[in-house]
């Protein structure tokens, strides 16, 4: 019998009981964001994201915006344009390998939100910082190195990605 999911939805419950609003426990935030961080480049929907924590739809998303003060699919984009901003500088791959491998439908999707996000297109962006000689050769293995490391906690510290949780703030 599995009794850690039933302990952790307990604590869930009693963290909730305790005054905290609506946002997510720490290990729900947890759960959450490494699950989005490891599947980047696949379709997410919110609804499985709020399956994964034991919430419903509706009060997922309130505790995840309380959290960390947008809502999941926006906190999802700027990961995706992250890690497209780390490929960039680490490799040579075209924008449209960059674009699949983050989990945006296409080029043209990647180069929408990128400007959205950034203000320029991601070639603007990119040609200065590969101009180094420390831009990275382009190989699909090198690229794939790069994608299972940006997907663990070492980078997220490395890189000093702070998340808000629950009035505080915390290193993911």
């Amino acid at each position: 019998m599995r009794t850690t999911g039933i302990a952790q939805d307990k604590g869930a419950a009693e963290y909730s009981r305790r005054g905290h609003g609506a946002a997510l426990a720490p290990w729900q935030a947890r759960r959450v964001t490494h699950h989005m961080e490891a599947h980047l480049d696949d379709p997410l929907r919110v609804a499985d994201l709020a399956n994964l924590v034991g919430l419903g739809l509706r009060r997922f998303s309130t505790a995840f915006r309380a959290s960390f003060g947008q809502p999941p699919h926006t906190y999802l984009l700027e990961c995706r344009v992250r890690r497209a901003c780390k490929l960039m500088e680490m490799t040579q791959e075209p924008l449209s390998q960059i674009a699949i491998l983050c989990g945006f439908a296409d080029q043209a999707h990647l180069t929408h939100i990128f400007r959205a996000r950034i203000g320029m297109p991601p070639n603007t962006w990119r040609r200065p910082r590969n101009d180094d000689e420390a831009a990275a050769a382009s190989t699909s293995e090198e690229v794939a190195n790069a994608i299972t490391f940006m997907a663990s906690p070492e980078a997220a510290f490395m890189t000093g990605q702070i998340l808000r949780v629950n009035g505080g703030t915390t290193a993911s």
